[in-house]
């Protein structure tokens, strides 16, 4: 017997009054969930920005005296 799956539990949210710019709330599973409706500039922007500016990827081989880099946080 499989064990029960948590995936595949879909939330639906309206996203018809979502105005430009705005960013709501939802709760999926008990967590937040944020969405935005970025505007024309906010995409732009964020199109310019230097993938290798970005945080690294997690890497579990990185020396413990890193912890913040060993999970990914900037």
């Amino acid at each position: 017997m499989l064990p029960p799956s948590r995936a595949g539990a879909p939330i639906e949210v309206d996203l018809g009054p979502i105005t430009e710019g705005q960013v709501i709330k939802v709760f999926w599973r008990g967590k937040p969930i944020f969405i935005s409706h970025r505007s024309k500039k906010d995409i732009e922007e964020a199109r310019k920005v230097d993938v290798a500016d970005l945080c690294p990827i997690p890497n579990p081989t990185r020396s413990a005296s890193r912890p913040a880099m060993r999970t990914g946080r900037c």
